[in-house]
């Protein structure tokens, strides 16, 4: 990402594994709305837990899978 400079390799490997088009989606409307790239990273989901940024109003929440 351009906006915040290098990114941490396990960031990538995050953001590489996410298959759901929506999802990529959000996510790039976060990465140009987010304050900070620590701002960012906590939209992106983990190994251990399948979360969804979704926008309502401006904003994101996290929807988690259950």
């Amino acid at each position: 990402m351009i906006r915040f400079g290098k990114l941490p390799k396990t960031l990538v490997k995050h953001i590489k594994a996410i298959d759901d088009l929506l999802m990529l989606k959000n996510l790039h409307r976060l990465a140009v709305t987010s304050e900070s790239l620590a701002m960012f990273a906590n939209f992106i989901p983990d190994d251990e837990e399948d979360e969804l940024p979704i926008f309502t109003g401006g904003q994101a929440i996290h929807l988690v899978a259950v």
